[in-house]
């Protein structure tokens, strides 16, 4: 869905950057929980989840792969890019 920002290591500490799809997004918990586990599975031991909301997210951080498995469930993927420097 593109929601991952930004991954730094530093001083033996993972950090994952991650932006919700919207202000409100219930699936934040439970993406930030399997994070979490994945990398400690994986031997990571101090790795830290954080929310960045700025800037928004947007269906243009969406990999051509996320549209068509979209696609494929039914649902509608957006079409060419949404985001414009101009304001009207």
């Amino acid at each position: 869905m593109g929601v991952v920002r930004d991954v730094l290591f530093h001083d033996s500490k993972l950090e994952i950057k991650l932006t919700p799809t919207y202000s409100g997004c219930p699936a934040m918990d439970m993406i930030h929980q399997l994070v979490e586990e994945k990398l400690h599975s994986k031997g990571y031991n101090s790795v830290y989840v954080t929310l960045v909301y700025k800037p928004v997210w947007t269906t243009d951080w969406m990999s051509d792969e996320t549209k068509e498995k979209l696609r494929r469930y039914g649902i509608a993927p957006p079409i060419g890019k949404v985001t414009s420097k101009k304001l009207f």
